[in-house]
């Protein structure tokens, strides 16, 4: 029972933090150019919705249900699974929450969002900015490699942290379970960048 005891994160993890980082780098050559491709779609989908806010919700929600399942189905399952054993079960849940996220986005049409009427909105449209803009920059200055950096729709972190965001912003029904996979995902992987670094 003591050997148990003594386990720490760090035997659970089968790569080191250069593997792990060099994993992006080869994932955003491999899918290039779909980045520009869905850059391009996102910027379409807000500008044929601005003048109508009562459909970016939906708009949104629609968005990051696509993201949620190229993230689970084409990160998680073809690239990460290769050095971590456990991908496939962070594939399954970021897959779900894409099916969850598609159903809320049929159910909230007629919601509009909230961005800086009160401190929710405020703190939902700084996580929405962090996670798209602000984060992707921040990983291109530490890293040596700038194919290296983690962006929205692609990677895992900087899109649980956008839905968050979204969730806040607006007021949408469900929002809670709709809010748990992202933050246990953004717990694991906190998890495992600190035992990275040690």
């Amino acid at each position: 029972m003591a050997d148990y005891l003594d386990y720490t994160l760090s035997n659970f993890l089968l790569f080191s933090a250069e593997t792990f980082y060099r994993l992006f780098a080869l994932y955003h050559r491999a899918i290039w150019p779909v980045q520009l491709t869905l850059a391009t779609v996102l910027i379409a989908l807000f500008y044929r919705h601005k003048k109508a806010p009562s459909k970016i919700v939906s708009a949104g929600l629609f968005a990051l249900s696509l993201a949620f399942f190229w993230v689970g189905s084409i990160y998680h399952l073809q690239f990460y699974a290769s050095i971590n054993w456990a991908a496939h079960y962070f594939g399954g849940m970021f897959i779900v929450q894409a099916c969850l996220l598609l159903l809320a986005a049929y159910r909230q049409r007629s919601l509009a969002p909230e961005y800086f009427t009160n401190l929710r909105g405020w703190v939902g449209a700084c996580l929405l900015l962090y996670a798209v803009m602000i984060f992707p920059v921040i990983d291109i200055l530490l890293r040596s490699d700038w194919r290296q950096a983690q962006l929205f729709g692609f990677t895992p972190d900087p899109t649980a942290i956008a839905c968050l965001g979204v969730l806040l912003c607006c007021r949408i029904k469900g929002a809670g379970l709709l809010a748990l996979i992202p933050t246990v995902w953004l717990l694991i992987s906190r998890a495992t960048a600190y035992t990275l670094a040690r």
